[in-house]
C-alpha cells in the first residue's frame, strides 16, 4: 500500500514509500529521469515562489523523508540500493 510523507524541508511535495513524488497542490506526479552524469533519477523541485529549482537524487529524498531527515543531513550521505538497481526506489530497497 502506498504512503505518502510531506517533505520536511519543502512543504509543496510529499513522496510516496513506491518511490513517486507529487505535488501536494495539484496532485500532480514529478516525473524523475536519469541523468547522463548521475546514471541515478533526479527531480527537480521548486525551492521558493521565485521560480528557483534544486536537483535531487530520488532515492535521497525517499530515504531521508521517511527517516525523518532534512535536506542539510543529507547532504553528504550516500543511499545505497539492496537491489543494485538505481531505478528501483522504493523505500525497502534503500539503505545507508
Amino acid at each position: 500500500m502506498e504512503q505518502w510523507k510531506t517533505l520536511l524541508w519543502n512543504t509543496r511535495y510529499e513522496v510516496s514509500n513506491l518511490g513517486r513524488v507529487r505535488n501536494r497542490k495539484s496532485g500532480k506526479i514529478l516525473a524523475a529521469n536519469p541523468t547522463k552524469s548521475h546514471k541515478k533519477p533526479q527531480i527537480w523541485l521548486y525551492t521558493d515562489y521565485f521560480g528557483s529549482t534544486l536537483q535531487y537524487t530520488l532515492s535521497k529524498i525517499v530515504y531521508f523523508t521517511f527517516n525523518g531527515m532534512t535536506a542539510e543531513t543529507m547532504a553528504n550521505k550516500r543511499v545505497k540500493h539492496r537491489d543494485g538497481n538505481v531505478m528501483n526506489c522504493k523505500l525497502d530497497n534503500l539503505y545507508i
